[in-house]
């Protein structure tokens, strides 16, 4: 979705880090490598 763009504009991306499908640390990972001024917040509910 990243690459294909995403309408309306997407202006940050916020993720938990236990996703499905794939953890949110590599979806980190791809959109820093595509869209590194990309601003995304992670969360999660683990204590550590």
């Amino acid at each position: 979705m990243l690459a294909d763009g995403i309408r309306p504009q997407l202006i940050v991306i916020l993720s938990d880090i236990n996703i499905p499908g794939m953890d949110g640390l590599s979806l980190l990972r791809e959109v820093k490598k595509s869209r590194p001024e990309m601003p995304v917040m992670m969360v999660t509910a683990y204590g550590e």
